[in-house]
């Protein structure tokens, strides 16, 4: 009958379309949501046929994306450090004019009972506030030459020692920023462990995620030439991070944004590699 296709007039607004219809908003449009592809386009990206660039650094509508959340990420997490940063230095900066402002107004207290001694002329009480002003003044410059210097902490004995066994510490910057991250998520997660089995940990780590580097290259190594040809062994993974990638992902992982993994992949999807 004609009647079966006229709409639902009583139809409660937010209600579950019936299975089979098309869900409409405001205009009357079917809506649908954006695909991986209509996303990347907003932000810029052609796809292969319509790209003008070097075709070599064209990239898939996914890496496309996943290189902007990253960029994104990194930019909000670069502010909310600054933003730390300049709320710890306003800080810092305040307590300072706050201790000026008392350390004046003592001697100015002081200054006044001086002046009331000098008045009655008591000798004794004039030598005795004298000494207390130049004491307070001694005590400011101090305080003021403590926060000048900075407190330089000399690396602990079993670290030390713990290096001159592990060179590749300094000489691998990649092993080392792991490394590191390791040691501090350990030693944070365990405040009880000693450095020594800190160290220990790390050191057990750096082997499992780093096996290549610590195998006798001679077992791999083929005893003769068969055939009259030569036997390729497989090539390693050469992609490395820059200093300031390897910076910004040991951050990531120490407050839990992500793992090395994870920033990784994300950084090869950058690249394109």
């Amino acid at each position: 009958m004609a009647l079966e296709n006229q709409p639902d007039v009583n139809a409660i607004p937010g209600e579950v379309a019936p299975t089979g219809a098309a869900v409409s908003d405001d205009t009357g449009s079917a809506s649908t949501t954006p695909s991986i592809e209509d996303r990347a386009r907003e932000q810029g990206w052609r796809p292969k046929e319509e790209f003008d660039g070097d075709p070599s650094k064209w990239v898939s509508a996914e890496t496309f994306v996943a290189k902007g959340e990253l960029i994104d990420r990194i930019e909000a997490l670069g502010k909310k450090l600054k933003d730390s940063e300049k709320t710890i230095g306003m800080l810092k900066e305040h307590h300072t004019k706050v201790k000026e402002t008392e350390f004046k107004r003592a001697v100015e207290f002081l200054k006044s009972q001086k002046k009331a001694a000098y008045e009655n002329g008591d000798v004794d009480k004039i030598i005795e506030i004298d000494e207390k002003i130049a004491e307070v003044r001694e005590t400011q410059k101090a305080q003021a030459a403590a926060e000048v210097e900075p407190t330089v902490n000399e690396p602990h004995p079993d670290f030390q020692s713990w290096v001159s066994e592990n060179r590749w510490y300094e000489k691998n910057s990649e092993m080392r920023a792991d490394a590191d991250a390791f040691g501090e998520a350990y030693a944070r997660n365990n405040p009880s462990k000693t450095p020594s089995e800190v160290l220990k940990y790390v050191t057990e780590k750096i082997k499992r995620t780093y096996k290549e580097e610590f195998e006798n290259p001679n077992r791999s190594r083929p005893s003769g030439v068969e055939g009259g040809g030569t036997r390729q062994g497989t090539s390693r993974d050469t992609f490395t991070l820059t200093e300031e990638e390897t910076r910004v992902m040991n951050t990531f992982v120490r407050n839990g944004v992500m793992t090395k993994e994870e920033y990784l992949k994300e950084v090869k999807a950058m690249r394109g590699a």
